[in-house]
């Protein structure tokens, strides 16, 4: 959960360290947060949501809510009269509630419904498949009520600190305050935003506003963390699927670089990438990404093993060599992975766009 408040310097964070012997992200500065307890499908019916809010959507926001409360001692809550919980309902509640209670009855006899539709879908974060440690986390924003104060559980949490997120990087950087990978990123993001209301307005929509299933390559001799949004993620996922790899990811043109068994990338001193498609026992075609002729294109034989057929956008416009065995697109000069080309990819189920120039990249419709 990504407790915000605005500041005159910007909006700020809640964040808070982690026990130094815990089996995650030990010492580390984070987000409140935790796991869906069986608890929380149970509380559909005091929480207030918005009509897309349904099934593990809704369980996931419950959740958030009830760390955040064990945790921080934040209670994200309507009274009966539709205003905010304050300290008052705060302190009427146990944080660990006694045998026979949890924090669903405890809110139910109270009278005060959860507020999920205050909260707002930032992102979703999957574990690398090479982390042994598997999450898959609902990033939520919302602003902190008024009236509350962030107490930690001093079990789970320490150190509850109130930081702009730029802050919270630049003092990473400077080596006195652990964060994770995921963090960092959505700090990066949370930075970009003027105040609360700019960050809750660009959630707006009820997906995830990112979408973060993150690999490993190696770059520059270092093992580099990546997402979506960076160069070489694509190479990673089409050459290494399962993380049984760590593809170097240096960019050059010395080497042909392997990205399937029938898939070879070799790029020009001009930055030009050229693409060789099949093997010793099928033999090979050379694909050069550009196409003049607008006429349909098909190449395979009666016994063929590869098909190459010829794929336009909806303006007519070339789109680049469909490799239909393995959802490739190899894509011509100026093609952008943009709504149109997202979604002549799902049309086609293709799953990696190969493009004239630069890394691999992941379709949209993946």
């Amino acid at each position: 959960m990504l407790l915000l408040r605005d500041s005159p310097h910007g909006p700020e964070v809640l964040m808070t360290r982690r026990a130094d012997k815990a089996n995650f992200a030990a010492g580390a500065y984070v987000f409140p947060g935790g796991a869906i307890d069986p608890t929380d499908h149970d509380a559909h019916g005091i929480a207030v949501h918005r009509p897309q809010q349904t099934g593990h959507v809704l369980t996931q926001a419950i959740a958030a809510i009830r760390e955040c409360f064990e945790e921080m001692g934040v209670l994200l809550a309507y009274r009966a009269d539709g205003s905010m919980a304050d300290a008052q309902d705060v302190a009427a509640l146990d944080r660990i509630p006694p045998t026979g209670e949890n924090f669903t009855s405890q809110c139910a006899a109270r009278g005060l419904q959860l507020a999920a539709d205050q909260l707002r879908h930032f992102a979703r974060w999957i574990a690398d498949p090479a982390n042994p440690k598997r999450f898959d986390t609902a990033f939520f924003v919302v602003r902190m009520p008024e009236g509350q104060v962030p107490v930690a559980d001093d079990t789970e949490q320490f150190e509850p600190v109130w930081l702009r997120p730029v802050e919270a990087l630049e003092r990473h950087k400077a080596g006195t305050f652990l964060l994770i990978f995921p963090t960092i990123r959505t700090l990066e993001r949370l930075s970009l935003h003027a105040d609360v209301a700019a960050i809750v307005a660009v959630c707006a929509g009820e997906e995830p506003l990112t979408y973060n299933a993150t690999r490993s390559g190696m770059l520059r001799g270092e093992l580099t963390r990546l997402t979506g949004g960076d160069a070489g993620y694509g190479d990673v996922a089409l050459i290494s699927p399962d993380a049984q790899v760590v593809p170097v990811l240096d960019w050059q043109h010395e080497t042909p670089v392997p990205l399937l068994k029938n898939v070879t990338r070799l790029t020009l001193p001009d930055g030009v990438n050229r693409y060789q498609v099949g093997d010793a026992a099928t033999g090979y075609v050379a694909v050069q990404p550009g196409v003049s002729s607008s006429e349909p294109l098909i190449l395979a034989g009666p016994e063929a093993t590869h098909t190459l057929s010829l794929l336009q956008m909806q303006s007519g416009k070339p789109a680049g060599l469909l490799l239909q065995e393995d959802g490739l697109l190899f894509s011509c000069p100026g093609i952008e992975l943009d709504p149109e080309l997202a979604k002549l990819c799902a049309d086609h189920r293709i799953g990696f766009v190969l493009p004239a120039a630069g890394y691999v990249k992941v379709a949209k419709s993946r």
